[in-house]
């Protein structure tokens, strides 16, 4: 009975302070489905891959827009470490680190509104075999690359849901 009368308490407190989930109604403002993202121009071979994937992965979420109003700039960088080493000194695990920094901008003008970053770590196992090891080395960096672009979601979702309480505020 204790327990039912605190959780009333804390629904109600929840209530009264303005709380209102992220991923709550669709009725919300914030709409990521008005982005469009952009991946900045990339040497490296690796990197470039790590940001089709996360590139992939934020389409797929928010859907893919050709004249939206703002982009969404990403410039990844990727480092692998070797955390787990025979005696024989052979890698057989690696950590693949994926860091992206972002820039929010408005399509028409490029006044950039947002910028920051977001890093995601995965770790896989180094098979013996080269070809597993490229088989192992590549999903780790697509998990990564799912992770982050999740994680960048967030972020674009965080401060959209500040601007709407930025502006509804006198």
């Amino acid at each position: 009975m204790m327990r039912i009368f605190i959780f009333s308490i804390m629904a109600f407190m929840l209530t009264a302070c303005g709380f209102t989930p992220l991923h709550g109604s669709t009725s919300s403002d914030v709409k990521l489905s008005d982005l469009q993202v952009a991946l900045a121009p990339i040497r490296d071979v690796q990197e470039r891959e790590a940001g089709y994937y996360v590139q992939q992965r934020l389409l797929d979420r928010i859907g893919a827009r050709d004249k939206a109003k703002h982009t969404v700039t990403i410039t990844p960088r990727v480092t692998r470490r070797r955390i787990g080493v025979t005696g024989n000194d052979v890698a057989s695990r690696y950590d693949i680190t994926i860091q992206v920094r972002y820039s929010l901008t408005e399509s028409r003008t490029g006044k950039v509104l947002n910028e920051g970053r977001v890093e995601s770590v995965s770790t896989f196992g180094a098979p013996n075999d080269s070809f597993g090891l490229i088989a192992a080395d590549t999903n780790g960096t697509q998990q990564a690359a799912k992770e982050l672009a999740d994680r960048l979601i967030l972020k674009l979702s965080t401060y959209y849901t500040q601007e709407k309480a930025n502006a509804a505020t006198p």
